[in-house]
């Protein structure tokens, strides 16, 4: 069974002048023809799929100018969920933040808007958010201006802090680029325990530009442009290498647009720890080119190192498209070394456009991540989505390993 659906990214006027990231606003959603047994998480442009836990870090937050920040969460489970928002502030350690206690019935949700004035009483901040509790909660951030017209901005995902990239790991961020016409910028957060982090700046024939080094204490927020953390005037299409000498540290960059100041989140990789081959999810980014958004990729594995569900978002440039489908193969569950191979199948689309996919991915070193890619043969599409027709990719992909409860 198939899922899949076609965004199209609508051009912005307005600009979001700091160094975090926003998402495009989106002027198509087409409802996916069959969906599949499995309750997939959406997957949008530069994040993976929400994830649920009991720790969880949103690595960025504003409230600036016209700037401000809503924060979303999901309390998963049936019962009350005492839960703890800390704000970690840009810069600095935080071993005593300033926090904001609530309680979540049941499967509720909540909004908590302009949360760095209503929550936390500051009326200008940067940083980040650690979200606690009793039971599983997802959560997400969207930060936003408000002009005359409306609103627009963007958002992040919270991460499992057991998702963070520890010491010994690396993970890698794909697709920075500084130059005339666009610019990028590197964030991190540090777990309890702090990070020292050594960063390798890698050309796309695989050769070190430039290194750092980054110290960040506990649960330091940090945001920096791209030629602020290394001294290098330009680069292109360069990926950011993440080697965590102590601690722990979720990291990623954003690239944006010098004319039109559209951003795009470029997320890492997550590595896993343990067993490659227990049950749980494997998730990652789809790599993009400069125009287009980052897509996500999530794989599902059952206890013999099946794969029993595959979604994923596609950034197709040619059209403007982010293009996402899944498949449920809980049925006839699909070796996870067969991917070594390529693992095809097609997705039609309403209106009559039709994607054949093929997904090629391989466990790499300690096994505990993978990597390959993802390409695109589109027919039969028309009107707007015209140039979806033909060939797209393939795009780089990388993935990590989090160990979790399958999906029923």
């Amino acid at each position: 069974m198939v899922g899949a659906a076609v965004h199209a990214p609508t051009p912005r006027n307005s600009c979001y002048p700091s160094p975090v990231v926003r998402f495009a606003r989106l002027r198509r959603w087409l409802r996916p023809l069959g969906i599949g047994a499995l309750a997939w998480l959406a997957v949008t442009p530069g994040a993976g799929a929400l994830a649920p836990s009991t720790e969880l870090l949103v690595p960025a937050a504003a409230r600036t100018g016209a700037w401000s920040t809503d924060l979303y969460m999901l309390n998963l489970s049936d019962q009350t969920n005492e839960v703890t928002v800390e704000w970690l502030v840009r810069d600095r350690p935080n071993p005593e933040p300033r926090t904001l206690t609530l309680s979540l019935a049941g499967n509720e949700s909540r909004v908590l808007e302009d949360v760095i004035r209503t929550g936390f009483g500051l009326e200008s901040g940067r940083g980040a958010f650690r979200i606690s509790s009793s039971a599983d909660v997802v959560a997400t951030c969207r930060i936003y201006a408000t002009e005359e017209d409306g609103t627009y901005g963007q958002g992040f995902e919270a991460v499992p802090a057991d998702a963070a990239t520890v010491a010994g790991t690396s993970t890698h961020v794909l697709g920075l680029r500084s130059a005339d016409d666009f610019r990028s910028n590197v964030y991190a957060l540090a777990g309890i325990d702090g990070a020292t982090v050594r960063l390798e700046l890698i050309d796309p024939a695989g050769s070190r530009l430039t290194e750092a080094q980054l110290a960040l204490g506990t649960h330091e927020p940090f945001l920096e442009p791209l030629t602020t953390v290394f001294p290098i005037p330009a680069v292109d299409q360069a990926t950011l290498l993440v080697h965590v000498v102590t601690g722990s540290v979720v990291v990623g960059a954003s690239k944006i647009d010098n004319m039109t100041s559209d951003p795009t989140t470029l997320t890492s990789w997550i590595p896993g720890a343990g067993d490659p081959l227990a049950a749980g999810s494997y998730f990652g980014v789809v790599a993009a080119t400069d125009t287009a958004a980052t897509g996500g990729l999530t794989l599902l594995l059952d206890g013999d190192a099946n794969v029993i569900g595959i979604e994923f978002s596609y950034p197709a440039e040619a059209c403007s498209a982010l293009l996402t489908a899944g498949q449920d193969l809980s049925e006839e569950p699909l070796p996870l070394a067969e991917l070594a191979a390529g693992y095809g199948f097609v997705t039609s689309y309403p209106g009559g456009g039709t994607v054949e996919w093929l997904l090629q991915l391989e466990l790499q070193t300690a096994g505990t991540t993978l990597a390959g890619s993802l390409a695109a043969t589109g027919s039969d599409w028309g009107g707007e989505f015209e140039a979806c027709t033909g060939d797209h990719g393939p795009l780089p992909v990388a993935l990590g390993s989090r160990q979790s409860s399958t999906r029923e």
